[in-house]
């Protein structure tokens, strides 16, 4: 099902990137606050709880896409590819 957001928008979506899920995974909590569509594109904002020694790999995003981490507590190691 797509949001009314979404229609005509040049950009698709599954529903794990509909604003409002969350799911705890290798004791990571993780949720998706706020998507908006914008004309550059798509604006993801998640939020990510890790427990104490939580680690995760993501596979490599697709061409375009910038991350941006913000951190408000706590300590991470935050790597691109390669490095």
């Amino acid at each position: 099902m797509q949001s009314p957001m979404y229609r005509g928008c040049r950009y698709q979506r599954s529903l794990t990137t509909a604003p409002g899920w969350a799911i705890t995974v290798a004791g990571i909590a993780a949720s998706l606050p706020d998507v908006t569509v914008a004309e550059h594109g798509i604006v993801k904002v998640y939020r990510l709880t890790p427990g104490t020694g939580a680690q995760h790999r993501s596979t490599p995003h697709g061409r375009g896409i910038v991350e941006h981490v913000l951190m408000t507590l706590g300590q991470a190691t935050v790597r691109r590819a390669g490095e």
